[in-house]
């Protein structure tokens, strides 16, 4: 009886009139394992007449004596005929990253933080800071404090009134209020 190549795909000793070598999956359950997994079959039947043919090992391959027959050393690893889906696919290098990303970046100081920490002034170096400094604008501004409150105002007023071109209120806690031409502006148009 011929014995046909387990191998998917794999048409040695079904159709030809040549006859082609086969060998026996190893007894050794360990290596057994090894040969099964090498043939990419799922189904591989385990009884002792299971073959896998010469196509299947490279040419001069090593072979053992085993109970006086030549056997291939190695398990089998030309597989020519299998489609591409049963194929796997190679196990993707490992990264060489101790850290993902996001975990590192998670870790890394806020720089915008730390520079907003020493942005902060107080009520008082402010109002210092504006006495002291003269600010370059196209117009004649003072500044005073009245009622712990920090007035900026220009020293031009309206035509025939008391009233400042501007004025900037600046409380202790360092809220604001604008006004222009004695009408209170929103404090949008003032930050831009």
């Amino acid at each position: 009886m011929v014995r046909k190549c387990c191998v998917t795909g794999c048409r040695s000793n079904y159709d030809s009139n040549d006859k082609i070598t086969v060998f026996r999956l190893p007894r050794d359950k360990e290596e057994r394992q090894r040969w099964k997994k090498a043939i990419l079959r799922d189904n591989i039947p385990d009884h002792p007449n299971t073959v896998v043919c010469i196509m299947h090992f490279p040419e001069g391959f090593e072979t053992v004596y085993v109970k006086g027959s030549l056997r291939p050393k190695h398990p089998p690893s030309i597989f020519c005929n299998l489609p591409k889906s049963l194929i796997p696919t190679p196990v993707p290098l490992a990264r060489t990253t101790s850290k993902s990303s996001s975990s590192v970046r998670s870790v890394q100081n806020d720089e915008l933080e730390a520079y907003s920490q020493k942005d902060i002034v107080s009520f008082d170096t402010l109002c210092s800071f504006v006495g002291s400094h003269s600010v370059t604008v196209p117009f004649s501004v003072s500044a005073f404090r009245n009622d712990e409150i920090l007035c900026i105002q220009s020293t031009d007023y309206l035509i025939s009134s008391s009233i400042p071109r501007f004025l900037l209120t600046i409380s202790p806690d360092q809220s604001f209020q604008g006004f222009h031409a004695g009408v209170k502006v929103s404090n949008q148009i003032i930050i831009k």
